[in-house]
C-alpha cells in the first residue's frame, strides 16, 4: 500500500492550489472589474486565498463549490456571512446537516430567488433582470 508523508499531500495540494488560483483570479477580473481593475495581482490573489480558507471554514471544499463561494464575496460582500443583512446566508453555511454543495446551492438559489429560502421555503423571482447576481449556477466554469 502506498503511504504518502503529511508534507507530500501538502506539496500536492500546493500544486493543484496554483493553477486553480490563476483561474479564479481571471475570472474575477472578467467578471467585476469594478472591484479588481485598480487591484495588484498580488492583493486580489490574498483576497481569492482568504475567500478559499472561509470556505474551508465551512466545508466547501470542491473547486466548483469553492470558486461559487469566492463569486459570494465578490457578489454581496467579502465577509458576507457575518454581516447582519446576511445572517440568513450564515445560518445556511454553520448547518451540519448540509453538504458543502447544498450549501452554496441553497445560497445561489435564494439570492437569484429560485428555489429555497433559508427556512426551506420556496421563494419567487421578482422578474428583476438587472440583479446584481446575474448568470447561472456554472458561469465560473464556462
Amino acid at each position: 500500500m502506498l503511504r504518502l508523508r503529511q508534507e507530500q499531500l501538502d506539496e500536492i495540494a500546493a500544486k493543484r492550489r496554483q493553477p486553480f488560483l490563476l483561474e479564479l483570479e481571471t475570472y474575477v477580473k472578467k467578471r467585476y472589474p469594478e472591484s479588481t481593475w485598480n487591484q495588484p495581482s498580488d492583493r486580489i490573489k490574498a483576497d481569492l486565498e482568504d475567500s478559499i480558507q472561509q470556505a474551508f471554514g465551512f466545508d466547501i471544499a470542491i473547486e466548483d463549490d469553492v470558486a461559487l463561494f469566492v463569486d459570494f464575496t465578490y457578489q454581496l460582500d467579502q465577509h458576507f456571512y457575518i454581516k447582519e443583512d446576511f445572517e440568513w446566508a450564515r445560518q445556511i453555511l454553520i448547518d451540519p446537516d448540509l453538504s458543502g454543495t447544498e450549501k452554496v446551492e441553497r445560497i445561489f438559489n435564494i439570492v437569484h430567488g429560485l428555489g429555497d429560502d433559508a427556512d426551506g421555503e420556496d421563494v419567487e423571482s421578482d422578474g428583476d433582470e438587472d440583479d446584481e447576481m446575474t448568470g447561472d449556477r456554472d458561469a465560473f466554469t464556462e
